[in-house]
């Protein structure tokens, strides 16, 4: 039907490729639409990066990094990897992201003349996800558990029952802070055997303000 084609332009994230579709013009239509008024003197963005299979025989699937506006209902897309398995290096893949993200915390947004403040409010994971984001153990791993410093207890199953799980009883755990976190002096949490997420050069607070999906 000699239907004009759009040119895609993805990267190559190992071992599959990705695309960015970016944050500040998604962020700039979305104020375009509001009344004068209603236009914020801040951005609060929410993050969501998760894995999807697409299908069980193959292996495809996408790993999306989603973005929501804080107390909005908008709610759009980052960027998207597909590939066979998930991407090899988490810095690879949250590349674009990173460096858009921390010129919009340095620079803020400019919006008819207004520069209007950005900076991300809070980042939801699932346990698979938070520990390949933030290149922390697994999620069955004793030391996982994110807000306080505990090792956890295996539970078996009971009688007749498959599959135990670690669990957390402890009640008096000292706590976590961002600047522990940032620290990485807790090698029982922190994988130590893989390369540091540059999640990490966000302005965030990486304790208080994450959250599980």
């Amino acid at each position: 039907m000699n239907t004009m084609r759009a040119k895609i332009n993805l990267r190559t994230v190992f071992p599959g490729k990705y695309f960015h579709f970016g944050i500040a013009k998604y962020v700039l239509s979305f104020l375009s639409k509001l009344p004068k008024r209603e236009i914020p003197n801040k951005f609060m963005l929410v993050i969501n990066i998760d894995g999807i299979p697409l299908t069980k025989s193959s292996g495809s699937q996408f790993w999306r990094i989603l973005c929501s506006v804080y107390g909005t209902d908008l709610v759009f897309v980052i960027g998207i990897y597909h590939g066979f398995k998930k991407p090899d290096s988490i810095n690879d893949f949250l590349k674009d992201f990173i460096v858009e993200m921390i010129v919009l915390e340095s620079e803020g947004l400019m919006f008819k003349n207004n520069v209007i403040p950005v900076f991300v409010h809070a980042l939801i994971c699932d346990s698979p996800a938070r520990a390949f984001v933030t290149s922390v153990k697994g999620h069955n791993a004793y030391h996982d558990f994110h807000k306080c410093v505990t090792k956890g207890v295996y539970s078996f199953p009971v009688v007749g029952k498959q599959g135990g799980r670690v669990t957390f009883p402890g009640l008096n755990a000292v706590l976590r802070d961002d600047q522990s976190f940032r620290s990485r002096l807790l090698s029982d949490y922190h994988n130590l055997k893989v390369e540091r997420s540059d999640i990490e050069r966000l302005k965030m607070n990486f304790v208080k303000n994450m959250i599980k999906a």
